[in-house]
């Protein structure tokens, strides 16, 4: 599950076992008012005068792909083109990618009226002697919108960029000793994020001179 947003004005992305993501709207209202209006919404706070109200304003579903494994909002420039040709402007472009246990990497774009719409695929992401593995985990830049990185059941971390449909920039290969499930880029420097991995390192690195990681930490 991924927020995006802040305030009164977020967005909640949930990727869901079943092979579906759903995004909800998160808002702010006094309990008092929401009470006279009947409100229904699930309410996710303890304070006793406010309360945060989750709503669905849509979903995708593809149960050919298994279970959905992991959700990240596309944060960065908003760079994409929108089917008339136009750039999307940061007002429409509530962009996210999702990684499957099939080993697909898919981004979608949610639309007004909460359609959303697959704008970019990419398949057979992480395997092992010809068998597809689960892809673990997704994240993108805060920096390029463009970018992704996914982690999978290989051991493999692997970057792609949008703009490059179907073809890695750049992998990590027998850089972790197990399964990589997790990463994150920092928030001010563009080049550096961090993996997680099941052989209990945690690892630095800058996307610029992935020889080997800047630091690493034992976490078992």
């Amino acid at each position: 599950m991924k927020l995006k947003g802040q305030g009164d004005s977020c967005l909640v992305g949930a990727a869901l076992s079943t092979g579906e993501a759903k995004i909800f709207s998160l808002s702010y209202h006094d309990v008092h008012s929401a009470s006279q209006s009947n409100l229904s919404h699930k309410s996710i706070s303890h304070d006793p005068h406010h309360s945060q109200l989750l709503s669905e304003i849509g979903s995708v579903s593809l149960p050919e792909e298994g279970l959905f494994l992991a959700i990240d909002w596309h944060t960065g420039i908003p760079n994409f083109e929108d089917d008339d040709g136009s750039p999307e402007t940061s007002s429409n472009s509530h962009i996210f990618s999702i990684s499957t246990q099939s080993s697909s990497i898919i981004t979608f774009q949610l639309r007004e009226g909460g359609e959303i719409a697959e704008r970019s695929r990419f398949s057979d992401t992480h395997s092992l002697h010809g068998e597809n593995l689960p892809a673990w985990t997704v994240f993108s830049c805060p920096f390029n919108t463009n970018l992704l990185v996914s982690g999978g059941d290989d051991c493999v971390c692997r970057l792609w960029d949008l703009r490059q449909a179907g073809r890695e920039v750049a992998a990590l290969r027998r850089k972790h000793e197990a399964g990589v499930t997790s990463g994150q880029f920092h928030p001010l420097e563009e080049h550096m994020f961090a993996t997680g991995s099941y052989d209990e390192y945690l690892r630095l690195w800058d996307r610029r001179k992935l020889s080997a990681p800047l630091s690493e930490m034992h976490t078992g």
